[in-house]
């Protein structure tokens, strides 16, 4: 094809109280980026809308950069020339120079048609920072929490949040962990290895059995991730959640990539085998963790 054009809109956030607590993207006005193939390098023909203030180094403008970067991951040794017509007013607030780097990633992934992750685009972009070193995102879901919020009451539901806090904190620090979020029935927690992270999990669900709280159920998956303000992103993380849904109470279940990377004494895996999962597209193959 001769040339790819991507168009990427208006984002505006700080709509409610606190720092980009709420945001949200909008149909229009935005920047549009056509990405055409070139013998090497990247190079800038042409920008509108900017009325001559914006780089036309591919080095120093945002969209050159990121269109820069996702050809040095895909390995590709031809280049692209870009044009760049803004529809975002500069210094307006609404994103326009994530809105012209991210437009230029896209195009230049459907121009090479290299389908790259939205993770890697969304990295090259600018937008998020992946992390170089894979890590284990865990789910820890208790089952039951809404029945007995519904039969014993919020104090009830309140103390079995506390416990709950109070032993999975003490639990995934043990082993090199953090929790990320707190879900009300269960907590999402960040490994850096998915060996101790395996551990942390059969602990903490016998923790939990110990201190007469419901069973728990729990997921893990070893991947690439972003991470942003504290928090994790991707589909190593959606697929973490997926994987604690489909545990049974009392069970701690794996993905390969999991398995493959626990390296922890003591530990056993009994193949499950190929599952499918909710909302994940593909096949995941799934094994139980336990203690030796």
């Amino acid at each position: 094809m001769d040339g790819v054009t991507a168009f990427a809109p208006a984002t505006v956030s700080n709509v409610a109280c606190g720092f980009d607590v709420l945001g949200f993207a909008l149909h229009a006005p935005g920047d549009e980026v056509t990405a055409r193939l070139a013998p090497a390098g990247v190079r800038i023909d042409e920008i509108t809308g900017d009325q001559g203030r914006l780089p036309r180094d591919a080095a120093k403008n945002t969209a050159g950069v990121a269109a820069q970067a996702l050809l040095t991951i895909l390995g590709e040794k031809r280049g692209v020339v870009l044009t760049i017509r803004k529809g975002l007013p500069l210094s307006s607030g609404l994103g326009g120079s994530a809105a012209s780097a991210v437009a230029a990633v896209v195009a230049v992934d459907a121009l090479f048609n290299a389908h790259a992750s939205l993770e890697t685009l969304m990295a090259n972009a600018g937008i998020h920072s992946r992390l170089e070193r894979p890590p284990a995102i865990c789910f820890l879901d208790i089952t039951g929490y809404t029945r007995l919020t519904q039969e014993h009451g919020d104090e009830a539901a309140a103390d079995l949040a506390a416990t709950l806090a109070r032993l999975v904190q003490r639990g995934s620090v043990r082993h090199g962990g953090k929790p990320i979020k707190w879900l009300g029935d269960g907590v999402m927690f960040y490994f850096r290895d998915p060996g101790p992270g395996v551990r942390a999990a059969l602990e903490m669900v016998g923790d939990l059995a110990g201190a007469g709280l419901p069973p728990a159920h729990v997921g893990l998956h070893s991947g690439p991730v972003l991470f942003q303000q504290g928090d994790y992103f991707g589909q190593t993380v959606n697929v973490s959640a997926r994987i604690a849904d489909y545990a049974r109470p009392g069970e701690v279940l794996v993905s390969q990539a999991v398995a493959d990377a626990s390296h922890e004494g003591g530990i056993m895996f009994q193949d499950i085998g190929p599952v499918e999962l909710k909302g994940v597209s593909a096949l995941t193959h799934l094994l139980r963790a336990d203690l030796a």
